[in-house]
């Protein structure tokens, strides 16, 4: 059997995202550009792997436009596709490394991010159609 408690839980983050999505999205947008082109005298020596935040960041990015079913989901992904490059292309100009690889791994986040935001999707139908069905 299913808590009542979860599914309260699983309800409230739904509406909001389904309230907030785009509000989200372009927040998370905003954030990543001012990251991403805010100019810095002297790079800093990151630990770990950037490439895992790129992929993190462009996955989060994306999740909330999959998960609400977005009719315009498939353009709006290359849109952040061909923005993430753009943003390669800018960081040069203001005292960063723009890198190939960076865009190979904001584009693998963007579509593992889909993946994730519809499998979830899935799941949440899935899982109300049981307790519904009960």
């Amino acid at each position: 059997t299913q808590s009542p408690l979860l599914r309260m839980i699983l309800l409230r983050i739904d509406r909001f995202l389904y309230r907030h999505w785009m509000i989200i999205t372009i927040g998370l947008l905003l954030i990543i550009t001012v990251l991403s082109l805010y100019p810095i005298p002297v790079l800093p020596e990151m630990g770990g792997n950037d490439k895992i935040r790129h992929f993190i960041a462009y996955g989060v990015l994306t999740f909330p436009v999959s998960y609400v079913n977005f009719k315009k989901t498939f353009p709006l992904l290359l849109v952040f596709v061909c923005f993430s490059g753009c943003i390669e292309l800018i960081q040069p100009l203001v005292n960063r490394n723009g890198e190939w690889l960076d865009l190979l791994a904001n584009a693998a986040g963007i579509v593992i991010g889909f993946l994730v935001g519809k499998g979830i999707l899935t799941l949440k139908k899935s899982f109300f159609l049981y307790k519904n069905s009960q």
